[in-house]
């Protein structure tokens, strides 16, 4: 029986692991985006539009 529970318990904080990796890159990868279009957003009100 404690067995059983030890496997499924096992199971289950691989997974959890598995989706706070998964939501760590996520959420860099989001913030990531994020800097890049303000900088872009900075550098096309910075610069003069041609014409």
């Amino acid at each position: 029986m404690w067995n059983l529970l030890y496997h499924v318990a096992r199971e289950v904080w691989t997974v959890l692991r598995f989706f706070a990796f998964l939501a760590d890159g996520l959420f860099e990868g989001l913030r990531l985006a994020l800097l890049g279009y303000v900088l872009f957003l900075t550098l096309r009100s910075a610069v003069p539009p041609p014409g």
